[in-house]
């Protein structure tokens, strides 16, 4: 019971630092980026606009996520990827509380895919339920939901007609209402654009590359880049696109890169690596941005540690002229490894406490079958087992010595009782409730029978104890062993039934209990014979015999390994109660 105790707060700890602190500790070390004040004002603080952004969630669904997994494993990885993603979102809003929020796309792993209205509506909702925003955020228009390719698609995989559709679904379900826009947010441009469009565009004027420039319709992402000028486009200006811009083939990510592959130009079904070199340069030129971010915040694709990033924008001077130094600052963070957690914490501890449980039950059922069939071959063959734990004498009797002669009479009428066992029944002296004592123990010189402990029957046999029967002692040498013997033989056809409840009785009343309780086995067992036969009989006597030996240690297995079950069965419970509890904290 107090390894059991031990074993529930164990985990317990573990449950909590590995779904709570160790999150609640990653989030609370990474800080918004310290912006350092004007040498000429000291003592003014500068103004600090904090923007969080989140990169590729790719929130899972039924059936189209994971669909070559099975269903059950399909559906323990979704609930597993959301509830990081669920938590992680959660602290991280209570913690650093930013001014405004950005997501650059693939919000939902099969937006494209997904095209019932009822099921996308069903999905969206599980969407704003991982993702709450706080009301001052959304009433303010401080947040930016850009469109990737799992939100749209990518032609050619997917149609004109789908992409157009799914286009005015995202438009209407997302903020601010736009694929590509721009606003002011801490004296900064914010320009965000739709990447996909863009690509799609220039695809489609590569096909009609024999047509005039007059002839040529510019789509409405370029004509949205070429057009973009306001009061706001004289301020330092941060791109944010969801497909990452060209660069040159080895360029490093940096360190804090998971992959140790570089991003190589490449596409493939609904997905492009990257912006044409062309189309980069075109968006380069246009916007001119002062710092450029692109896509993980998702566990489910292959990042085991997922990340986001907090970028602090600090523009004293609006308009006057540009900042002279640096106005955005950033800090890239990152999430626990929660597939570690799983596989080094959760399953190491879940083997531990199976073995803490069920390491010693399994142990006795093994050495208790070991100890039986010893104990089987001990009485086959007639030899003695000592016990180590008890001093009672043993059933199996067997010469150390020779009779010793006693005169004529005696040595004509002594027989050797290895010899004489098969003519009465094993035990015939202890069932009969005889003790032999000898006044210089056991292995004296002029003792006959030697009595050694009791093959292990798993409790005490307390058939032994009985009193002493008034025969005469025969160790002493007076007499022959004729007169016991011919005793034996005429006692050598009752069984007697005698619980262990009367060995403290008198001897009188001990031999009339005996006698009445051997002729009621006698009549029951002759009955018996009478309807199922000789060998059956002996059969249920054998067993019934061996019943009272080995019931006691067989129950206390069976009880050991109920109580190892039960104990299991209890720790399971805590830790789904725990992990419950953890879980609802997290979704309320």
């Amino acid at each position: 019971n107090q390894s059991i105790s031990i074993l529930r707060f164990i985990w317990i700890l573990t449950l909590i630092y590995s779904e709570w602190f160790q999150f609640y500790n990653q989030i609370s070390s990474c800080q918004w980026p310290s912006i350092p004040s004007d040498e000429s004002q000291p003592d003014i603080i500068p103004n600090q606009f904090n923007l969080l952004i989140i990169a590729d969630p790719q929130l899972p669904s039924i059936p189209y996520s994971y669909p070559t997994r099975s269903y059950l494993l399909q559906f323990i990885s979704i609930q597993i990827i959301n509830q990081f993603i669920r938590k992680s979102w959660r602290l991280l809003i209570r913690i650093r509380k930013p001014d405004a929020i950005v997501f650059l796309g693939d919000l939902l792993d099969a937006g494209v895919a997904t095209t019932d209205q009822s099921e996308y509506q069903s999905y969206l909702d599980t969407f704003r339920h991982t993702f709450p925003i706080p009301n001052s955020l959304s009433e303010s228009n401080r947040i930016i939901y850009l469109a990737g390719n799992h939100d749209l698609g990518l032609a050619p995989w997917t149609n004109s007609t789908n992409s157009n559709l799914v286009r005015e679904r995202f438009v209407r379900n997302f903020q601010p209402g736009s694929l590509s826009g721009h606003l002011e947010w801490g004296n900064h441009s914010i320009v965000w654009i739709d990447s996909i469009g863009l690509i799609e565009e220039d695809k489609q004027s590569k096909k009609n590359g024999d047509q005039s420039d007059q002839e040529k319709v510019v789509g409405p992402v370029k004509s949205f880049i070429e057009k973009l000028n306001g009061p706001d486009t004289l301020l330092p200006k941060v791109l944010f696109t969801h497909v990452p811009l060209w660069r040159s083939e080895g360029t490093s990510c940096g360190s804090l890169r998971e992959s140790r592959r570089e991003i190589h130009q490449g596409s493939g079904k609904n997905y492009q690596n990257e912006i044409s070199e062309e189309l980069s340069k075109f968006v380069l030129e246009k916007i001119q941005p002062t710092i450029v971010f692109s896509q993980s915040f998702s566990m489910g694709m292959g990042i085991q540690r997922p990340g986001y990033q907090l970028l602090s924008l600090s523009n004293p001077s609006r308009f006057d002229k540009l900042p002279e130094k640096d106005s955005t600052f950033e800090t890239s963070c990152l999430l626990p490894n929660q597939i570690k957690s799983y596989t080094h914490l959760y399953v190491p501890l879940f083997l531990i406490s199976l073995l803490m449980i069920f390491g010693m039950p399994i142990w006795n059922v093994m050495t208790s079958h070991r100890s039986g069939r010893i104990r089987q071959q001990a009485k086959t063959n007639g030899l003695p087992i000592h016990h180590r734990h008890r001093k009672s004498l043993s059933r199996t009797l067997m010469f150390t010595k020779k009779p010793m002669s006693v005169g004529s009479d005696s040595q004509s009428g002594s027989l050797s009782l290895a010899g004489e066992r098969e003519s009465y029944p094993s035990g015939l002296l202890f069932q009969e409730g005889g003790l032999i004592s000898h006044p210089n123990g056991f292995n004296s010189p002029s003792s006959v029978i030697s009595y050694h402990s009791p093959v292990d029957s798993g409790h005490e046999d307390d058939r032994i104890s009985h009193p002493l029967p008034n025969f005469q002692n025969y160790h002493s040498g007076s007499t022959n062993l004729n007169e016991f013997n011919g005793s034996a033989q005429r006692n050598s056809g009752k069984r007697p039934c005698l619980p262990s409840r009367y060995s403290n009785s008198s001897n009188s009343d001990f031999h009339q209990l005996g006698t009445r309780r051997n002729r009621s086995c006698e009549i029951l067992f002759k009955l018996l014979s009478i309807f199922i036969g000789k060998k059956r009989v002996e059969r249920l006597r054998s067993s019934r015999r061996g019943s009272r030996s080995g019931g006691g240690s067989r129950s206390r297995r069976k009880g050991e390994m109920a109580k190892a079950w039960s104990q299991f069965w209890s720790l399971v419970w805590m830790i789904g109660l725990v992990y419950g509890l953890i879980w609802c904290w997290y979704w309320w």
